[in-house]
């Protein structure tokens, strides 16, 4: 029961981590190549972790957003309706 229970812990925590670092990624505190790096240090030290994004900042977020102009030209382009 013991073990189990350990095991249960450790998969909490492990999701916990992994949940943590995608929602960094998403918000732009850090990029995919720093995924790994990330899951790493938060596994070992979560505060360690929580300290980087807070003083680090969603640095990145500009990376997932349009490029100028490309909203515009999406909604100029023509579509292609069947007539």
């Amino acid at each position: 029961m013991l073990s189990d229970r350990q095991l249960e812990r450790a998969t909490a925590a492990q999701n916990r981590v992994q949940d943590k670092v995608n929602a960094a990624v998403r918000q732009g505190y850090l990029t995919r190549g720093m995924r790994d790096w990330a899951l790493a240090l938060c596994a070992s030290d979560e505060a360690a972790f929580d300290t980087f994004c807070a003083k680090a900042g969603p640095s990145f977020a500009y990376l997932s957003q349009p490029a100028f102009g490309a909203q515009a030209f999406r909604q100029a382009a023509p579509s292609r309706a069947a007539s």
